[in-house]
């Protein structure tokens, strides 16, 4: 990819960041029109790009298209976070599960993970919260990739950006300081159990994004 696609994909996912991130937090409200020439003006990008944008929150749920072709903000529920921290926890422990029914094949890769934790979360210093956020996202990202199965790693990653989301909404409170003083603490442990070989793993498993699932509800029940 050259420069000037590169940076025009980099903004298109800047917007799209933004607005996705304004809708599920309610700053952008469900039942809001959203109008192309608007968002054109106010991001300072071509309509057929905002385009490409309204595209990517229909097909997440976000928006909605009306018969008479008019975007309208669907909104986001406690109801569908639940739903994407679910998602989150059935396709992360399927992983895990595979793993552990294959563990010798996969003593390399998840040796791999573990060193990936080790050199993305330095013990030096603190990340802030929006960098830790991304390397939690990474590790993760890393593990689902790590089961050569194309079809949990694509759910998995279209799911990840939504998540991504709700754990930026997160960061107002908690994110700021347990969970960016934790984060190595709160990982290696679940991935030395899935080294070993342990069914141990898919529990604490469970545990890591129930943890997580709680703090994102808390974070809507303050939205309220």
């Amino acid at each position: 990819m050259d420069k000037g696609k590169a940076c025009r994909s980099n903004l298109l996912d800047s917007v799209l960041d933004d607005l996705r991130f304004q809708i599920i937090n309610r700053e952008i409200l469900a039942g809001t029109f959203l109008a192309e020439e608007t968002l054109s003006e106010e991001y300072g990008i071509s309509r057929g790009s905002i385009r490409t944008v309204l595209s990517f929150l229909e097909q997440e749920g976000l928006i909605e298209i009306l018969p008479n072709g008019r975007r309208r903000v669907h909104g986001f529920s406690e109801e569908d976070a639940l739903t994407c921290w679910e998602l989150r926890t059935y396709l992360e422990c399927t992983a895990v599960k595979r793993i552990l029914a294959s563990h010798a094949s996969y003593i390399g890769k998840v040796s791999e993970l573990i060193s990936k934790i080790g050199t993305d979360i330095p013990t030096d210093r603190k990340l802030d919260a929006a960098t830790s956020i991304a390397v939690d996202m990474e590790i993760h990202r890393a593990l689902m990739a790590s089961v050569d199965n194309k079809l949990l790693l694509n759910t998995w990653n279209n799911l990840s950006h939504v998540l991504e989301a709700l754990m930026k909404i997160n960061a107002k409170d908690w994110y700021q300081e347990e969970y960016v003083s934790t984060l190595r603490e709160s990982h290696m442990p679940l991935f030395l159990a899935l080294l070993q070989g342990d069914p141990a793993a898919a529990d604490l498993m469970v545990s890591h994004i129930d943890r997580a699932k709680e703090i994102s509800i808390a974070a809507f029940h303050s939205m309220k």
